[in-house]
C-alpha cells in the first residue's frame, strides 16, 4: 500500500474463518528473500486489515507474511508476498563519489568509470566532459541504468584528457560530479616552420617553435639532426633544451637538410623537417680584382692611379682598396 527507506505499509483479506473467535490482532513476519528465517516486524493489535513492517534496511529485498490471532492463540501464516526491495520512496539524486578519483593513464591504454547512484525515482544520468556531452564513439561506451552509469574508453589518446562531469536528475532534484582524467604519452611535433639563419660554410643556427601538445608532461629536450644529400645519410647535430641550436660541423660546399624531434618522458615527438636544403658556405665571398690602374698624375715622389671597380663585390660592399707595387 505504501513504502519509504524504513518500512512497508502492507494490506490483505482477513481470513475466510476465524477460528470460531473474533480476530483482535495481526501479527507482521518478515524474511530476507535470500533467507528462510522468519522474523516478526509488526503488528496491528486490532482487527485491521493493514499494518506496517519496519526494520528494513535501504537496498535489501524482504518477504512479509501475516498471522491472525483470536482468544485461541496465532494461527497459521498465510502466504507470503513477492520480492520486495526496501528503496526511498522520494529521493534527491546522490552520486557515489567513491570511484571518482583523479587518474593519470598512458596513451593506448584503456580508461573505465563505474558509479552507484541513489535517487527515488531512479535517476536519468549523463556524461560530459569539458561541457560538451558524450556519446558513444568507436572507442567510448556509455551504459546507462537505474541506479549505475559507466563510462569505458577501449584505448585513451590525447584527447581523451579532461574533465568529466556526470549529471543525474530526478523530479526531486539533481546532483553533479566530476573527475580528472590525465593522458600522458608523447609530445607532438615541434612547430614550424623552422627557421635556418647565419648560414656559413661551416655551420648555421637552427630555430623552431615548441610542439602545441607536450604530451601531458614537460619538454625536457629537443634532437636536431642533418641530413647529408650527398651520403643519404641522417647524423646528429645535437640536444638541446631550448627551441634553438648551433649546428658547427658543416662540410664546406655540401647540401643539407634539418629535422627536429621533442622528447619528455614518454617518448620522442615525430620530426619537424626543414622546408628546403641549404648549401654550407659563406654568405659572402672575396671580391674579383679591379681593372688594371691607369696612371692620372705623378710626380718625383708619387702617382695618382685610377682604376674601374671589381665587376662581382663578392655578397658584400667594398670597403677599401689595397695598393702594391713592384
Amino acid at each position: 500500500a505504501d513504502y519509504d527507506h524504513d518500512f512497508f505499509d502492507l494490506k490483505w483479506a482477513e481470513p475466510s474463518r476465524d477460528g470460531g473467535s473474533r480476530i483482535f490482532n495481526y501479527i507482521i513476519e518478515k524474511r530476507l528473500s535470500n533467507e528462510d528465517i522468519w522474523l516478526k516486524c509488526g503488528e496491528t493489535k486490532q482487527k485491521y486489515e493493514r499494518g506496517k513492517a519496519t526494520g528494513v534496511e535501504v537496498g535489501l529485498t524482504y518477504n512479509f507474511r501475516i498471522r491472525a490471532e483470536n482468544l485461541g492463540g496465532v494461527g497459521p501464516p498465510g502466504p507470503e508476498s513477492d520480492n520486495l526491495k526496501c528503496r526511498y520512496k522520494a529521493l534527491k539524486p546522490r552520486i557515489d563519489r567513491k570511484t571518482l578519483r583523479e587518474i593519470t593513464i598512458r596513451v593506448g591504454e584503456s580508461l573505465s568509470f563505474d558509479v552507484d547512484i541513489v535517487g527515488e525515482p531512479a535517476p536519468d544520468t549523463n556524461w560530459s566532459k569539458d561541457g560538451k556531452t558524450l556519446s558513444d564513439s568507436d572507442t567510448r561506451t556509455i551504459n546507462h541504468k537505474p541506479y549505475k552509469t559507466s563510462m569505458y574508453v577501449d584505448e585513451a589518446t590525447r584527447k581523451d584528457d579532461g574533465i568529466y562531469q556526470i549529471h543525474a536528475v530526478n523530479m526531486h532534484g539533481k546532483d553533479a560530479a566530476e573527475v580528472r582524467v590525465y593522458v600522458v604519452g608523447p609530445p607532438g611535433p615541434p612547430e614550424g616552420p623552422m627557421d635556418i639563419t647565419g648560414i656559413h660554410k661551416n655551420g648555421c643556427k637552427i630555430a623552431w617553435k615548441p610542439p602545441k601538445d607536450d604530451g601531458g608532461c614537460p619538454i625536457e629536450h629537443y634532437i636536431v639532426e642533418k641530413y647529408d644529400t650527398d651520403t643519404g645519410i641522417w647524423s646528429l647535430v645535437g640536444t638541446s633544451p631550448t627551441c634553438d641550436i648551433q649546428c658547427k660541423d658543416l662540410e664546406p660546399g655540401k647540401e643539407y637538410e634539418f629535422r627536429v624531434r621533442a622528447v619528455n618522458s614518454e617518448g620522442e615527438s615525430d620530426n619537424l623537417k626543414s622546408l628546403r636544403p641549404i648549401i654550407a658556405k659563406d654568405p659572402f665571398t672575396v671580391p674579383l680584382p679591379p681593372s688594371a690602374p691607369d696612371v692620372v698624375d705623378w710626380s718625383e715622389a708619387h702617382m695618382d692611379l685610377e682604376w674601374k671597380e671589381p665587376i662581382d663585390d663578392g655578397g658584400s660592399p667594398i670597403t677599401g682598396y689595397i695598393i702594391e707595387m713592384k
